[in-house]
């Protein structure tokens, strides 16, 4: 059947398309174009194809126009549900995340209430002590008011304290000024040797420490510095009373005797022996034969035995430049380096050397020269007096 058709078609192609040629004239040449039959049967079979497509269309036409107005309305569906899929996907994805913000925060409540017990008792706590501490304050306060009045009462009593003695010292220093004056010697040359003496002897010595490394201020500092700057002052007075003291100590203010009288005084007289005027270097005490003979200042015995006109004698250095001689003596107690105190026996009254009778010749030198022991004399009894 198949080969029956086929015979059937080559008959038609055939008798309908046999080989035709097309002339036609262009630029003045003219050309032709052949068709075969396989070309005129596919030109054929395209041309009812053409044709049936036409009317394909200008059927369907109307139906697939609202086929694709339908599919246009449902893709616009889609993408808005898309849209607002995204958009709900995007709150939930939020939501979700305030919800685990919310979890935690729930999560927290126990410990912030834990948190805020401990910050309440902690409170408690603090508010308790400072309580106490402001009972312990009111408590110092009282016990600082006390206490000032205390320091108070303490100042006055110092201050008054302080004020007698600076009067006594003061009293006490210008009585031996004017004792020492009435020696006739030079007291500023006099404190100068002491000084320079008590210096050699005494020990000291310590860290050098300025005052801005001492110790903060106290509360009672401004009462501390007063009283300070009085102690300072009262042992300026009392420094200076010490040093009056140490040199009045050494001068020979006694007399060398207990008993007896002054038969020849310092300076110009008729000599004994000659009844010319002469120079007598100190005064004579006259007193029994053997009569004791004191030293009138501690000292150095510097000498002890017979010296020609003075005949036995005994010479004590006191220190300062100030030395004393006792001559005529009948016997020497002491012996040369010897240190003696203040009214020691030293020797006995006698007749010895250039000499007239039992006495005891009496002098005192300072740096060498001889002094009037009548003005030591005199300072003594001043001091002594009171």
């Amino acid at each position: 059947m198949i080969v029956q058709l086929r015979k059937t078609i080559a008959v038609f192609v055939q008798r309908w398309y046999p080989e035709r040629q097309f002339f036609y004239r262009s630029r003045g040449q003219v050309r032709f174009v052949s068709l075969s039959q396989p070309v005129q049967t596919v030109l054929s079979l395209l041309l009812v194809a053409g044709l049936g497509g036409g009317v394909f269309a200008w059927v369907t036409a109307p139906s697939y126009a609202e086929l694709a107005a339908g599919v246009a309305e449902l893709r616009e569906e889609r993408n808005t549900l898309q849209a607002q899929t995204k958009s709900l996907t995007t709150q939930v994805a939020a939501l979700q995340d305030k919800l685990g913000d919310a979890l935690k925060q729930v999560a927290s409540i126990p410990a912030k209430d834990t948190r805020i017990a401990e910050l309440t008792s902690q409170q408690t706590s603090s508010q308790t002590r400072l309580l106490a501490l402001n009972s312990q304050v009111s408590t110092l306060q009282t016990n600082l008011d006390d206490a000032l009045k205390r320091v108070a009462e303490i100042k006055r009593s110092q201050e008054t304290l302080v004020a007698h003695i600076q009067e006594r010292t003061e009293s006490n220093a210008e009585r031996l000024e004017q004792a020492i004056a009435m020696t006739r010697l030079d007291l500023n040359k006099l404190m100068a040797d002491s000084s320079r003496n008590s210096n050699s002897k005494l020990g000291r010595g310590g860290p050098f420490i300025p005052p801005s490394a001492a110790a903060p201020k106290s509360p009672f500092a401004d009462m501390q510095d007063l009283f300070e700057s009085s102690m300072v002052q009262l042992e300026a007075q009392l420094d200076r009373w010490a040093s009056l003291e140490s040199i009045f100590e050494r001068l020979p203010v006694a007399p060398p005797v207990n008993t007896g009288h002054v038969s020849s005084r310092f300076g110009k007289r008729s000599d004994p022996f000659t009844e010319q005027q002469a120079f007598h270097s100190g005064i004579d005490f006259s007193a029994e034969l053997n009569t004791p003979v004191y030293a009138t200042a501690p000292g150095l015995v510097t000498f002890a035995g017979r010296d020609g006109p003075y005949g036995y004698v005994v010479e004590v250095d006191h220190g300062l430049g100030i030395k004393t001689r006792h001559g005529h003596l009948s016997k020497v107690l002491v012996k040369q380096g010897e240190r003696v105190v203040l009214r020691q026996k030293i020797g006995l009254i006698g007749s010895t050397g250039r000499s007239t009778g039992p006495h005891v010749h009496f002098e005192v030198l300072y740096r060498g020269t001889p002094r009037d022991p009548a003005n030591f004399m005199e300072a003594g009894r001043h001091v002594f007096k009171e």
